[in-house]
């Protein structure tokens, strides 16, 4: 089975939506490279998130652990503390002149990505990261969508769009989730980096504008400045906090980079502009230590060529 196929796993919806298949990521473009069309939306009419079972209110303060595996997992929730009381040591443990809180996450580029908390089969929820790749189409770690310790499939996936501690730009769960086939095969370790791809459906429209998912070429890779935003377990999983370095190497799915990175950034795009006027996802973040280097898994011009649309079927 190739690297680059693909496997998709519908989820149940508080009010189940039928028959919508998983929307094209292909885009009609102008010669400026402007979205001319858009994939289609399906009807969600009274349909609320607050209403899944699983939904967590994102402006309740997170209780974070990570785990042995460097999974960030949330125990708890609560509304009487705030995060400087949740983490006043990891704070201020961490220090790097390229690590930011992005002040305003409804601003552009920073409105395309989101927090994801994810709810498996033995009950447990894992915080993480995600970014728009389309109106409703979200790029994250395989690890945030499928997990064999914790019984395979996520129930639940809630996106949470440009979420800043209360405030967000809409929040949403998803109704198809999709990764790279071999992640789901009990002979593959979870932390390689190289299959650890997924990617979502929203059941609604969160889009304040979206990345795009490319293949880019190894020359414009190498030596490339790129950033990274998410959710660090540090900063209490409810702040956007963006990070910038370089690509060190390179091969067809996986780059290597030095951008310093903490726990709960899993799933967060590999962006940069490559010398062009738009943002460009090359890669979805994986793993790495608390510090540098880390790892991302590639698109590479098969799985570009799927989330273009190619394999939509599968």
């Amino acid at each position: 089975m190739s690297s680059a196929d693909f496997l998709c796993h519908d989820l149940t919806m508080p009010r189940r939506i039928q028959n919508f298949d998983f929307p094209s990521s292909r885009r009609e473009l102008n010669e400026e490279g402007d979205a001319l069309t858009q994939p289609p939306l399906p009807d969600v009419h009274g349909l609320k998130v607050e209403d899944h079972p699983d939904f967590v209110d994102p402006s309740f303060v997170y209780h974070l652990i990570e785990d042995e595996h460097r999974r960030v997992r949330l125990v708890d929730v609560s509304k009487d503390r705030d995060t400087e009381q949740m983490y006043p040591e990891d704070r201020y443990s961490y220090q790097s002149s390229t690590w930011r809180r992005v002040d305003n996450t409804f601003e552009w580029p920073y409105r395309a990505n989101g927090s994801i908390i994810s709810t498996f089969p033995d009950g447990n929820k894992y915080a993480g990261t995600g970014t728009l790749i389309g109106n409703l189409q979200v790029l994250t770690a395989g690890h945030n969508v499928f997990s064999i310790r914790n019984g395979g499939w996520a129930r639940a996936i809630q996106f949470t769009a440009a979420h800043d501690e209360g405030k967000n730009l809409g929040k949403a769960f998803a109704v198809r989730a999709c990764v790279i086939s071999d992640w789901t095969s009990q002979q593959v370790p979870e932390r390689s980096p190289e299959l650890d791809m997924a990617v979502f459906l929203l059941n609604n429209n969160v889009g304040n504008g979206y990345f795009l998912a490319s293949w880019v070429p190894d020359p414009l890779l190498q030596l490339q400045t790129i950033t990274l935003a998410g959710y660090p377990k540090a900063m209490g999983g409810r702040q956007l906090w963006e990070t910038t370095g370089r690509i060190t190497q390179v091969n067809n799915e996986k780059v290597v980079y030095d951008a310093f990175t903490l726990a709960g950034l899993s799933g967060a795009a590999v962006f940069s502009t490559f010398n062009s006027q738009y943002y460009h996802a090359c890669a979805t973040h994986v793993s790495g230590p608390n510090g540098v280097p880390n790892y991302g898994c590639r698109i590479s011009q098969e799985r570009h060529a799927w989330l273009m649309g190619d394999q939509t079927g599968v």
